[in-house]
């Protein structure tokens, strides 16, 4: 642990941290993390952006000409078979990468889609069995997009996966970040365990409770974030220049356990033992992460999950705790279920809690603000789960997100304060009142959006979302352009509607996410689908609108402005593109990574698929 560096402890998360950070995105055309780069916006810019080879996927009349240029794998792979594959690749120097929910890491040749190395490598006896655990809360495998950097004098790529060694919480799956030579695969390192599984009994609690309640375990796992590596700048005194890798740790929800960011130095993987030995309060449960940290190369951005014991085992008979509007159904203090483990029941939340929130970490692992737009009583189970977006725009620096509950919010990155809320209910400071009566469930919602200059791309509710009830209508499948800076002269608040593309074409309906994170390049959006479809849309100024809709998709174009709504315009479709697996290429954690010349898509169905243009 180098000098001065923090550790402090609050109700929700654990955060690790270094002294101050920052990091250059590597310039187009490579795409070296989650997002493109630590900003997470999925924005391909840069002076080589639309030129050379990347000029056919930023030009329109191009565009239209995408074709398969080869398929991975074409041949199964040594090793366990292949899996879903729920992360998306990151590419640079000509090799694409990717983990499999099978606990393979595979580097894939960007010119001809053939395998160059994987790891674990089933040929060499030195490496460890697949990265997956023996526990269902730790068998996984890779389901997080990796992080290409520097680790001392090496390209490494680093990513999260169960450790399956006996020695490690008795091979249960407990989470480890794994940095690996990017040209070869050897290993690094790889990192203390940063999320732990110790047990697999369902409805365990990480603290010993009453007799005949479930025993104290973990059930922490790291799949859904991808990590962030940042640099020190400059060396401290008498050291070499480092830095650190953050990455978000989630429970299993069984029941909901403590959340966390931590950070292990980007040279050994280490973490501060303290955390491993420190007591801390476990009835402070929740603060989830569930994404990917960002970063403005100066701080560290994400969002949280709920608080509430929402699926609390319940001592009559193991069932489930019934939900209770009016109260806080969760464990008492020593981590057992309340009394009776009915409705009614309530204890003490955690203070401070960040649950459902955007948080700022500074340089020394201090909260500086904590955005929460709902209060306690109205979580309906709304985690935050998309992540904060960082976007340079004319009105300043702002962290965009979407909640699951379909409102999306831009907040001022120094302050906290909140820019927006859309759709805008009229609150102060952009939170809801206890007495508020809409919905705030889990409606979709779990993806983060795409940047073009002051342009925000994302699925969001928009002004069909305010509705009362435990749920929302469908309208997760809608893809919103908001001008992040600019009033509504129809509404007459931020954001303006750019455009609306109601539904994405080739979604289902009803369910979570059917529309992977969009990725820009010169004002062309990509974007994948549940479906299996690979999908290329048009700012209108790039190419005229394909037609009008309404901004309230619950009203027809026709009845639209009579019904309180107004018309805005739709995107011109250039690509649609049917997969050959016609596997899920969206939901959670999917993007298309526009890299090198080429749009990369991976699937639920085992392949990655790279296209190219005439």
């Amino acid at each position: 642990m180098r000098p001065h560096a923090k550790m402090i402890l609050m109700p929700g998360m654990l955060i690790l941290m270094f002294p101050a950070s920052s990091d250059a995105q590597q310039a187009p055309p490579e795409w070296p993390l989650f997002r493109g780069g630590i900003y997470r916006g999925g924005n391909q810019s840069g002076p080589t952006a639309t030129t050379g080879e990347m000029a056919g996927l930023a030009t329109p009349d191009r565009a239209k000409t995408l074709h398969l240029a080869w398929t991975f794998p074409t041949v199964a792979p040594p090793g366990p078979p292949l899996q879903a594959f729920y992360a998306s690749p990151v590419v640079s120097n000509g090799i694409a990468y990717i983990g499999n929910a099978n606990g393979e890491f595979y580097a894939i040749d960007m010119s001809t889609g053939q395998l160059k190395w994987m790891f674990p490598n089933p040929a060499n006896p030195t490496d460890p069995a697949p990265l997956n655990g023996s526990c269902g809360w730790g068998n996984w495998g890779i389901r997080a997009s990796a992080a290409i950097t520097q680790v001392k004098n090496e390209t490494a790529v680093i990513f999260g996966a169960p450790d399956p060694d006996k020695q490690t919480n008795d091979g249960y799956g407990s989470g480890r970040l794994w940095a690996l030579d990017a040209n070869d695969g050897h290993l690094i390192w790889k990192s203390d365990v940063v999320a732990r599984v110790t047990g697999c009994t369902l409805g365990a609690f990480p603290e010993i409770g009453p007799p005949g309640t479930p025993p104290a375990e973990y059930h922490e796992n790291i799949k859904y974030s991808s990590p962030l590596p940042l640099f020190t700048t400059p060396s401290p005194p008498g050291e070499p220049g480092g830095g650190g890798v953050y990455v978000g740790i989630a429970s299993n929800e069984d029941p909901i356990q403590l959340g966390a960011v931590k950070e292990v130095d980007i040279w050994t993987g280490k973490a501060p033992n303290a955390y491993f030995t420190a007591a801390h309060g476990q009835a402070e449960v929740g603060g989830d992460v569930w994404n990917a940290p960002a970063s403005d190369g100066k701080e560290v951005y994400f969002t949280t999950g709920n608080v509430r014991q929402w699926n609390a085992d319940c001592p009559s008979g193991g069932g489930k705790c019934a939900v209770v509007p009016s109260n806080i159904p969760c464990r008492t203090s020593n981590g057992a279920s309340a009394p009776g483990g009915g409705p009614g029941t309530t204890c003490t939340l955690p203070k401070p809690m960040y649950g459902n929130a955007m948080v700022r970490i500074d340089p020394d692992g201090f909260v500086r603000w904590a955005f929460q737009p709902l209060p306690v009583n109205l979580d309906q189970d709304p985690d935050w789960n998309a992540g904060a977006t960082v976007m340079n725009t004319d009105c300043g620096e702002l962290l965009v997100s979407v909640m699951k509950d379909g409102w999306s919010y831009a907040l001022n990155s120094a302050s906290g304060a909140c820019s927006w809320q859309f759709p805008d209910m009229g609150n102060p400071g952009c939170q809801f009142p206890s007495t508020d009566t809409h919905a705030h469930g889990g409606n979709g919602f779990h993806v983060p959006g795409g940047t073009w200059g002051n342009v925000l791309v994302i699925a969001t509710g928009g002004y069909a979302l305010p509705r009362t009830g435990a749920t929302g209508p469908d309208v997760s499948g809608r893809l919103h352009a908001l001008d992040v800076c600019t009033a509504s002269t129809t509404r007459g608040s931020k954001p303006n509607v750019r455009w609306l593309l109601s539904p994405v074409p080739n979604t289902k309906t009803g369910v979570d996410d059917p529309v992977s994170a969009p990725s820009i390049i010169n004002g062309l959006v990509y974007v994948s689908t549940d479906l299996g479809h690979l999908m290329v849309f048009a700012d209108p100024s790039v190419i005229s609108a394909a037609g009008v809709a309404c901004d309230d998709t619950t009203l027809s174009v026709g009845l639209c402005t009579s019904g309180g709504g107004h018309l805005v315009p739709v995107p011109a479709e250039l690509v649609d593109i049917a997969l050959p697996d016609a596997g899920d290429a969206a939901r959670f954690r999917k993007e298309v990574v526009l890299a090198e010349g080429k749009a990369l898509v991976s699937t639920g169905a085992g392949h990655v698929y790279a296209y190219v243009t005439n």
